[in-house]
């Protein structure tokens, strides 16, 4: 009985010094594996947050110049010489004043590594959203990192959003034409906005989920 106890000890003992090497080698590769894995995923993430950075910076920038160049109207506005001429300033979708936003976002995306595939200006809320692809593949993959980015123009004073047109601002109202309701009597164009200069601000607007 002993010999039999003594015998099946010798086995298990042999088994388990065979099997040591298998089990060092499989944690081995179990690490290795969670290690790529780690990289591979650490690489997709990185790639991500540069296209979301480049898409926001895109976007800041197109709704900066467009603000911008709201203003340069404004400021025209008040140097016309006459009331067809100050009008003409007025009225007029804010898209369609908005300058070199286009060029300004681009150079930034690209400054960040990316390539704008879209570009969407809506006059109503004076949001620009704008869509970047990574110019870098993910790693294994052969895919481009996308990312998209809404920027607003904040009207703080001398300008406004009048339904989506270019007004002023004047006694708390927004106006964009003459036979505007909300024209003050006696209101003599240029003349009625002196000192009274246009600023704009911008901010990013995050997406409800």
């Amino acid at each position: 009985m002993k010999r039999l106890s003594h015998h099946l000890h010798h086995i298990v003992t042999n088994e388990k010094g065979t099997m040591l090497p298998y089990a060092v080698a499989g944690i081995f590769i179990i690490a290795l594996i969670g290690y790529m894995l780690i990289g591979y995923l650490g690489e997709g993430y990185n790639e991500n947050r540069q296209t979301k950075t480049a898409a926001d910076a895109a976007a800041l920038a197109a709704a900066e110049a467009w603000g911008q160049q709201l203003e340069a109207e404004y400021t025209k506005a008040l140097t016309s010489t006459s009331q067809p001429e100050f009008w003409g300033h007025f009225g007029r979708p804010l898209a369609l004043t908005k300058g070199r936003a286009d060029i300004k976002a681009a150079e930034y995306a690209k400054n960040n590594d990316a390539t704008i595939t879209s570009v969407n200006y809506d006059s109503h809320t004076a949001t620009v959203k704008i869509t970047v692809r990574g110019d870098d593949q993910i790693k294994d993959t052969g895919k481009k990192a996308e990312a998209t980015a809404t920027a607003t123009v904040v009207f703080e004073s001398g300008i406004c959003n009048s339904d989506g047109n270019l007004g002023f601002s004047i006694k708390g109202a927004c106006v964009d034409s003459p036979t505007s309701a909300k024209l003050p009597n006696g209101f003599e164009y240029a003349g009625s906005l002196k000192g009274v200069l246009p600023e704009t601000r911008t901010r990013l607007t995050r997406e409800r989920r």
